[in-house]
């Protein structure tokens, strides 16, 4: 169903600039697909259509809402003189809070090792560890211990989730999740890993190959950060 709504969307736009070089040749109007905010409109039909396909999320949906104000501002008059980043920074850092606040109120839900056979995506279920860390540093170390799946968040700060020396059981999940900090995943060398990554002003890195037959699941989101998955 998300696919055909994003195959919807595309079509749309493709037809649109079709309509758009019609018009244009049988002089109907002047258009130009390089017109005002062109590049803030593409970005923002990326980031709507990664919304419609991951669902929405922290990362998506703050990529949406910045490049809509920033495609809004050339047309809408009480934005022409307003510092656009500034009040981007501030949404941000709004929804960040907001966010902080929810996951303290809300009992967290933890990772399982759970997967849909034949399919890279993997959810959330009722098996697996937690940790976090805000405005300081934390570090979870699994060596000698058994890793049957987890979820490790941080904003504002950096953490490490050390898998080395772990006993990784089969089919395990791990999540991460970043904002404005830094998270590193450690592994043995020769790890199977399959990722499943969302950035937003940020980075997810992994140097090593990906592996559908994998010994580990990772989900990570990243956002003003970055998080790095090496093996060692």
């Amino acid at each position: 169903m998300r696919k055909n709504i994003t195959s919807v969307i595309l079509g749309i736009v493709v037809a649109a600039v079709g309509v758009g070089i019609i018009g244009n040749a049988v002089g109907l109007w002047d258009f130009n697909v390089f017109f005002k905010g062109w590049w803030a409109l593409l970005l923002m039909i990326v980031f709507l259509i990664a919304v419609i396909n991951d669902g929405p999320h922290f990362f998506n949906v703050i990529g949406l809402v910045i490049f809509g104000l920033l495609f809004a501002q050339n047309y809408i008059p009480f934005l022409n003189g307003v510092n656009i980043w500034i009040l981007i920074c501030g949404l941000a850092v709004i929804i960040l809070g907001l966010r902080l606040i929810i996951r303290a109120v809300k009992p967290e839900r933890k990772i399982a090792s759970s997967r849909q056979e034949g399919s890279s995506e993997y959810g959330e279920t009722v098996d697996g560890d937690i940790g976090s860390c805000t405005f300081s540093s934390g570090k979870t170390n699994y060596a000698g211990r058994t890793f049957s799946g987890g979820k490790f968040s941080c904003a504002f700060g950096d953490y490490t989730v050390d898998l080395c020396g772990a006993t990784i059981t089969e089919g395990a999940v791990l999540k991460v999740e970043n904002a404005f900090g830094s998270v590193k995943v450690i592994l043995d060398r020769g790890t199977k890993v399959s990722l499943k990554k969302s950035a937003c002003f940020g980075s997810v890195k992994y140097d090593g190959t990906e592996s559908a037959a994998a010994d580990i699941f990772i989900e990570a989101d990243s956002a003003f950060g970055s998080v790095k998955i090496i093996q060692k």
